[in-house]
């Protein structure tokens, strides 16, 4: 299959006012066992794939549509021209040298869930309503693309904004923490009873949430899942008071 047919038929279906019934279609299609003929041909997605003149549809072709069905249906409720608007401003731009739908297809033809292809879904859809630059959506589809989408929504639902680092090395380096400056103070001592000749304050490694965490959070955040590990809790880090808005 050309990945540029691919990248054009879900752009198409970024855009397509029928879109929330080209989903539910696109549902029917993946369980379908004879999906190569009737009106199926007719979805952008299902159409492109079927369109080589195969007699079926693999299993792998299906848990590909899957993956996409749940990132269609996260853009559902965005307005025909967003959705129209973002897609061209961004495909006609010089500055953006991958298109949307290529972007898109890479991260969900590389994930194996369809969870990780609901969250860029998501976040994707905070990009169309322009609640979110194209730059930040990038990075945040990347950063779903990279770790698992559970440690995603875990950290999604906490609002500490200061932590241990040994609490949260899944995420150093994702760009959702930073890792503070770490002080040591060193003194005399000066109980004379003491056995220790100096007093050492400070030492602990730290983390601080990102402006980019906090847009995940602001995104993912409003979800009633619960969070899978105990570190991840929702109360705030005794390090530090979570911030009533962002920094």
């Amino acid at each position: 299959m050309k990945s540029t047919d691919i990248r054009k038929s879900l752009e198409a279906a970024i855009v397509d006012p029928a879109l929330q019934d080209a989903t539910s279609a696109l549902a029917e299609a993946i369980l379908d066992s004879s999906i190569e003929n009737g009106i199926l041909r007719e979805i952008p997605i299902v159409g492109t794939i079927i369109g080589l003149g195969r007699a079926a549809v693999t299993i792998r072709d299906r848990l590909f549509l899957n993956k996409l069905r749940y990132l269609l249906t996260e853009i559902e409720s965005v307005a025909v021209e967003d959705r129209e608007n973002v897609i061209s401003s961004i495909n006609n731009s010089e500055e953006y040298s991958i298109k949307v739908g290529e972007k898109l297809l890479y991260i969900v033809d590389r994930r194996e869930d369809h969870q990780a292809a609901s969250l860029v879904g998501r976040v994707f859809r905070a990009f169309l309503e322009g609640s979110l630059d194209y730059e930040s959506f990038v990075r945040l589809a990347g950063i779903i693309d990279k770790i698992h989408h559970s440690t995603v929504l875990d950290f999604a639902h906490t609002d500490w904004e200061e932590i241990d680092a040994d609490k949260v090395t899944e995420l150093i380096g994702t760009g959702l923490i930073e890792l503070n400056p770490m002080y040591i103070r060193v003194e005399d001592q000066t109980d004379w009873k003491a056995s220790n000749k100096y007093v050492v304050d400070g030492g602990r490694l730290t983390c601080s949430v990102t402006m980019l965490g906090r847009e995940l959070r602001g995104i993912l955040g409003e979800s009633k899942a619960k969070p899978n590990k105990p570190w991840m809790s929702t109360a705030p880090s005794p390090l530090k008071p979570a911030s009533s808005s962002p920094q």
